[in-house]
């Protein structure tokens, strides 16, 4: 279902969208589905915690230091994240070309690929999509 009342954020239902294009808190956007995606929102809270640490350092409250050990903390966090997300996409990605390219074959090896593919019937990819690195 996707959300088209300008009124309020679809995502986290915090603010009042009026004109906003993007809500701040989480990301969402009008004609978008109605719930943001947690990693927008995991992205969020890593940015709030730059934001929070740049006003504490220009109000004297943190020093230097502290506020790159921050900042370094945050980029690390997704980098990680994403590295993960990229090696759960690419395994997934390469077993369904393998499937693919036995399906393609004319004997019983593409047999084994048809398959493989019809038993599958996309949960890998809406796995490796959806976060989860379960993949069979």
């Amino acid at each position: 279902m996707t959300h088209t009342d300008l009124t309020s954020c679809g995502g986290c239902g915090k603010y009042t969208l009026g004109t906003i294009r993007m809500c701040p808190a989480c990301g969402w956007r009008p004609g978008t589905p109605d719930t943001a995606p947690s990693q927008s929102a995991d992205l969020i809270a890593e940015a709030e915690k730059i934001h929070d640490a740049l006003i504490q350092l220009s109000m004297g409250d943190m020093s230097t230091y502290e506020a790159e050990e921050v900042i370094a903390s945050v980029i690390t966090t997704a980098l990680r994240a994403a590295e993960a997300e990229n090696a759960r996409l690419r395994e997934a990605l390469t077993w369904y070309g393998e499937q693919a390219r036995l399906a393609r074959l004319i004997h019983s090896e593409g047999d084994a690929g048809r398959h493989a593919l019809s038993n599958d019937g996309g949960d890998r990819a809406r796995r490796a999509l959806g976060g989860s690195n379960d993949a069979k």
